[in-house]
C-alpha cells in the first residue's frame, strides 16, 4: 500500500475537530 500524508490543522476547543482527530485515528488502526 502507498503512503499517504495527512497534515492536520486542529483547534483545541472545537468540539468536530476532537471527533474528527478520533475517527481518523480509528481508521488508521484498521488500515493496519
Amino acid at each position: 500500500m502507498d503512503k499517504l500524508k495527512i497534515d492536520i490543522v486542529s483547534d483545541v476547543v472545537c468540539p468536530w475537530c476532537v471527533i474528527g482527530f478520533i475517527n481518523l485515528q480509528k481508521a488508521m488502526i484498521e488500515l493496519q
